[in-house]
């Protein structure tokens, strides 16, 4: 199984979410497998720090993807620290954008999915508002729709 950090920045504005380069040079959310005996929000939190050079803290679980690979669980993580050297930095690049600046770059079909998703009011994995991510469990079910503007 495969975890992956929806990693999130506030400003002013509309949060901004992290993002990094993978082997085909396409901008993907940070992503790994699960070690074993490892629980699932540790990989999540390790990946996000090994491939960005982020510490964060997870709010919420988000849910899972399949499209012909193993399965994908997205976790929000709220960025509390970037570091400016992280240990695949000579690998991958690294940004922070909107959802919206997303859809604009290239990237691959997991992140494009899920960022439609984010966007998508009537989708059913997506969260309510940004707000209620900090107030979710681990462990919570999906609940209708998300609004980026109220990200904590």
């Amino acid at each position: 199984m495969k975890v992956a950090s929806l990693a999130y920045l506030k400003t002013e504005t509309e949060p901004k979410f992290c993002l990094i380069t993978n082997k085909q040079n396409l901008f993907t959310f940070p992503k790994g497998n699960v070690r074993e005996d490892e629980k699932l929000t540790a990989a999540a939190l390790r990946e996000l720090y090994e491939e960005a050079g982020v510490y964060g803290k997870i709010k919420t679980k988000y849910g899972t993807l399949f499209l012909n690979k193993p399965e994908i669980l997205y976790f929000f993580v709220k960025i509390e620290k970037v570091k400016k050297r992280w240990p695949e930095e000579k690998y991958r690049t690294r940004c922070f954008l909107t959802l919206h600046e997303i859809l604009l770059i290239e990237t691959n079909v997991y992140t494009k999915k899920v960022v439609k998703e984010l966007l998508n009011p009537y989708s059913n994995k997506g969260l309510n508002t940004y707000s209620q991510i900090n107030n979710q469990k681990i462990n919570s079910d999906f609940v209708s729709s998300i609004n980026p503007g109220n990200l904590i």
